[in-house]
């Protein structure tokens, strides 16, 4: 190795007539034992796509540092002397940002096994020069073009190339590419020299993360020989898909799925999550796995979270089972789901409640309550807050809070109050007035309003109506008129002139009790001046309290006219008698609460009275009539409400009714049975409960009194105690001497072979009439053949015997037929043959097959497959299955490995003129000891070049193959002019066409365009790398050795 590319670890680059080609070489190292020469071979895909892997993860970082167009063109120009400028670069090279990862094409990996098979051949005969892109087509597939972007004028890839001895300083070739990236930042006073052999333009970088590529292909090979024996030679190709792209894409990681298989899945850490609606989506990606070559990764998993998975409110924890890509294997995680939490509670119906003044509001009874699982309660009940801020006239908007059930949630209620309106507006009683008097107040009007309030509202008098600017000089009637809470009212006043000669009595009035009289402010009255019939003005007496009386009642009021004390007046007032207003139990409630036992009607705890409110403000008592109702017998107890009723007022008594308790029992009835039988033992009893009820309760007997355990077989009293519902239950037994009339055959059924188990009692028929009974059956199966090996079911006879009774019994018993349980060669299950040499007249004929009656064995004849195993030259160990019975078994045949036996041919003769070398023959079939003949290589031995430059005869010694099997060419030099014919070589078998002299070709390789879906034979290994930059233009580049 050079010295410089000693000092760079890698140091080769090459310059290509418009492509800026780049690769790099590192010092030897052993390679990886695994890998060779065959870039198609199991482990150079599987290290290759490891590498791609590697590079999609620097693709998708983002913490690469950022280039520019022109920090490129200027290193290009730098390192490769480069007429690239910052205007032909396309946007987004080197940004830093992350690009899309690469996938496989198997196309395009087959072009890059080719090549890196082609440079390791390279590297053997031009050690000097391993790599090089001369023939970089070589392979490429016939869709490849250009890349469809929006680009300048250049751009970079498709070949990077490498050649190193994999394990070097933990070498890794993605790294390696990259690393060009900052060395000048980490080496900041490199030289320009340094720059160029380091940095090298960003090629390798700005190849791998091309953003206008989207396939790749790696391939790997080891250099067989020479110089570089051992390196490993790597080839990358980019490319980008286009309409016309052929063979199979795939992501690496499929590929590599198809190469190896899974051995063993690592179950994840448990996981807890909460309670939703929506399946977990934190779960693991991938789970950890181990492959059958040992090495350890990562598989995606697809967990099967069953629905129900949050069906509990409660915490619950369960085995999810995944799937995991690329093995029937499955993954399980324990699932923790945590308990469910209310989310949210809503009312059943709007919670936006207008109402009028003085009218409760309308609220929502029961509210819907969600669970975090996605359950729902429908119907919880609401208890709203108490408040009265519906009566307020004026009207008023308020929040109102339900508690809803017990769950610790409240609901709002928004509640609108629609302000109360004056319905009613009443006008003041008419006035007289003396002629230039003035009036003694202005009245004020009774109003009344929708929500039931009555009030005293003044009197806004319409212009030019106004009472308190007139002036009574006039004699007559005045009226007056104004609005009370908007509502029209009227006051009538009458001016008087001169005394009053005779005054009239008014009309009689009427009121409620309670309710003080109004008594008129005028009276009729006849006046000196002529005038009849006139109003004027009256002062009455004091209105005793009789109309607080609530029977009600008569009694006159006198008064004076118009301050004549000699002009007296009387009225007559009646008072109806007043009514009740609302009744309520002794302690002002409406409510109260009794408690009685089941069946115990609470009429008698009830209240009698209640206290009645009147009209007029008095109290009294009066009866209450309560309802009627059964709820009290309610055996288990409970609450109900009774309504009763007290001069037609509600109220209510809520019931407690406590549950019921057994008060007797009645007593099974006496049983009398035959002996031997066993009578039905009764397991309930009826009960009678205190509050009336009868029910069926279950009998618990005495240990030492329980009919179950007793034995009825003498004659005779027998008494049995136990509780039912806590109360004594006495049973009595008779048992009487009674004999069999006849008995009922039975049936059974059992396996081949087996003693059927026969039912040890069979119905009997008794001589007193009594109920057909169980009696015990004794059976006799000697000398009754239970065998059957026949297929189909049999069906045999087996007699019994019953005590007491002289007839036999019959049972059919089926016997199903024995089945093969197992099969055991007959003779030896190994055997050991040469390759090339068929066993199978040696195989076992026979198998001793076992039964499931267990009755002796028997011997079947073996069925083998057809086994072509013992061809194989290189031999093994192999499993050869029979069939016997239905039943498979198992041959182990060892082929002995095929040995090398002679050559088949060992003399030659050569014929050659004086000054020329002969040819000796480069390969000579080895014959093998099961017939296969396999070229090898001859080694010749190195002989005196003066023999053939004089006519004679001499012979050369050979060597074949790692056995050195000896060879012998006899060569007859001639003198030239005689022009001898070539002559065949003694026993050449060589067909036309004449490729005795080739080398024999692998033409056994894996390539990816054969394996369907399967990209994993795709070329790959670990080395040195080498990458390229391609551009359209033509970069001239300096070679450094």
């Amino acid at each position: 190795m050079s010295k410089n590319i000693t000092r760079r670890l890698a140091g080769i680059a090459a310059a290509v007539a418009s492509l800026a080609m780049l690769f790099c070489v590192l010092p030897a190292q052993a390679a990886d034992a695994s890998l060779s020469t065959d870039a198609g071979a199991n482990a150079n895909v599987v290290q290759a796509l490891k590498y791609v892997q590697d590079l999609n993860a620097l693709r998708a970082r983002t913490d690469r540092r950022a280039l520019t167009k022109e920090q490129i063109a200027a290193a290009q120009k730098a390192d490769n002397n480069s007429s690239m400028t910052a205007s032909q670069i396309p946007d987004g090279v080197a940004d830093g940002s992350a690009v899309s990862a690469l996938k496989v094409n198997s196309d395009v990996m087959k072009w890059a096994q080719t090549r890196a098979e082609e440079m390791a051949q390279r590297a053997v005969s031009n050690p000097q020069t391993p790599l090089s892109h001369d023939n970089m087509t070589n392979g490429r597939p016939s869709w490849f073009g250009n890349y469809s972007n929006p680009m300048g004028t250049y751009y970079f890839g498709p070949e990077a190339l490498a050649i190193g001895f994999l394990g070097y300083n933990s070498y890794n070739p993605v790294d390696s590419w990259y690393s060009e990236l900052n060395y000048e930042i980490e080496h900041p006073n490199a030289s320009a020299d340094d720059l160029a052999y380091y940095r090298q333009g960003y090629g390798h970088y700005l190849t791998e993360v091309f953003p206008y590529a989207d396939i790749a292909g790696i391939g790997v090979s080891v250099v067989p020989s020479g110089r570089w024996k051992g390196a490993i030679v790597t080839v990358l190709e980019i490319a980008q898909s286009n309409g016309n792209t052929t063979g199979t894409t795939q992501t690496p990681e499929e590929a590599l799925a198809g190469l190896r298989s899974i051995q063993s899945v690592t179950n994840p850490a448990a996981i807890t999550v909460e309670s939703g609606t929506a399946k977990p989506t934190n779960l693991p990606a991938t789970v950890s796995v181990t492959y059958d070559d040992g090495t350890a990764g990562q598989a995606a998993v697809t967990w099967n979270v069953p629905d129900n998975w949050n069906a509990d409110r409660k915490q619950r924890t369960l085995t999810v089972t995944g799937t995991v890509a690329g093995t029937s294997k499955t993954a399980s995680l324990k699932l923790t789901v945590k308990a469910a939490s209310i989310t949210g509670v809503t009312a059943n119906s709007d919670t936006k409640v207008t109402t009028a003044s003085g009218t409760a509001p309308s609220l929502p009874s029961t509210a819907t309550v969600a669970w975090s699982n996605g359950s729902f309660d429908n119907n919880v009940a609401i208890t709203w807050d108490a408040n009265d801020s519906y009566k307020k006239r004026e009207g008023a908007t308020y929040s109102l809070n339900g508690k809803v059930g017990d769950t610790g949630k409240t609901v709002t209620a928004q509640v609108t109050v629609t302000p109360a309106t004056a319905t009613k507006a009443a006008s003041p009683a008419t006035t007289t007035v003396v002629k230039g008097g003035a009036l003694g107040s202005i009245p004020t009007s009774k109003v009344t309003w929708s929500n039931g309030d009555v009030t005293d509202e003044n009197i806004v008098w319409d212009a030019g109506k106004n009472p308190s600017a007139a002036n009574f000089d006039e004699l007559g009637d005045q009226t007056f008129t104004g609005k009370a809470q908007g509502l029209p009212v009227t006051w009538k006043v009458t001016v008087v002139d001169a005394k009053v000669t005779k005054v009239y009595n008014p009309a009689a009035i009427t009121v409620e009790s309670g309710t003080e009289p109004q008594l008129p402010a005028t009276v009729k009255a006849d006046l000196d001046n002529g005038k009849k019939g006139q109003d004027v003005p009256v002062t009455w007496a004091a209105v005793p309290n009789t109309w607080k009386d609530r029977n009600g009642g008569s009694f006159e009021v006198k008064g004076v006219a118009n301050g004549q004390s000699d002009q007296t007046v009387t009225i007559k007032v009646t008072v109806n008698p007043a009514k009740a207003t609302g009744a309520t139990f002794t302690d002002g409630t409406t409510e109260t609460a009794v408690t009685t036992d089941s069946g115990t009607n609470p009429a008698s705890k009830l209240p009698k009275t209640a206290k009645l409110a009147w009209s007029n403000g008095d109290t009294t008592n009066a009866t209450i009539t309560w309802e009627s109702k059964d709820d009290y017998k309610n055996r288990a107890g409970g609450q109900y409400d009774l309504t009763g009723t007290a001069e037609g007022f509600k109220l209510t008594a809520h019931v407690t009714v406590n549950a019921a308790t057994v008060t007797g029992i009645a007593q099974p009835q006496e049983v009398t049975v035959g002996e031997g039988v066993k009578p039905a033992i009764p397991a309930t009893v009826k009960a009678t409960w205190s509050n009336g009820d009868k029910s069926d309760e279950t009998i618990v007997w005495n240990a030492d009194a329980d009919p179950n355990a007793a034995s009825f077989e003498t004659a005779g009293d027998q008494t049995f105690t136990g509780t039912a519902a806590g109360k004594a239950v006495t049973w009595k037994v008779t048992v009487v001497k009674a004999t069999i009339t006849g008995v009922d055959n039975a049936t059974a059924e059992t396996a081949a072979g087996k003693v059927p188990t026969l039912p040890a009692t069979v119905n009997a028929h008794w001589s007193n009439g009594a109920a057909d009974t169980q009696v015990a059956v004794t059976w006799n199966t000697n000398g009754v053949d239970f065998s059957n090996r026949s297929g189909a079911d049999k069906t045999v006879k087996v007699l019994g015997s019953v005590e007491g009774w002289n007839g036999t019994v019959e049972a059919d018993v089926t016997v199903h037929s024995a089945t093969v349980t197992g099969a055991v060669v007959d003779g030896e299950t190994t055997l050991t043959t040469p390759s090339g040499t068929d066993p199978s007249a040696e195989f076992p004929k026979n198998a001793k097959v076992s039964w499931s009656d267990g009755g002796s064995d028997t011997t079947e004849a073996i069925v083998w497959n057809t086994f072509t195993d013992y061809t194989k030259r290189e031999g093994g160990t192999f499993d050869v299955k029979g069939t016997v019975e239905g039943q498979t078994v198992t041959l182990k045949v060892t082929v002995e490995p095929a040995t090398p036996s002679n050559v088949e041919q060992s003399q030659f003769e050569l014929t050659t003129t004086v000054g020329t070398k002969p040819e000796l023959p480069a390969q000579i079939n080895v014959v093998w000891s099961n017939g296969d003949k396999v070229p090898a290589a001859v080694e010749w031995e190195a002989y005196d070049a003066a023999l053939i430059n004089k006519a004679g005869t001499f012979e050369v010694q050979g060597k074949v193959g790692s056995e050195e099997f000896p060879v012998t060419a006899t060569v007859t030099v001639k003198k030239a002019e005689a022009k001898p014919q070539p002559t065949t070589p003694k026993g050449d078998t060589t067909a036309k066409g004449d490729t005795a002299n080739n080398t024999t070709t692998n033409t056994a390789k894996n390539k990816l365009s054969n394996t369907g879906t399967n990209v994993a034979i795709i070329a790959a290994a670990v080395v040195i790398l080498a990458a390229i930059a391609v551009v359209v233009l033509t970069v001239a580049k300096r070679q450094r050795h």
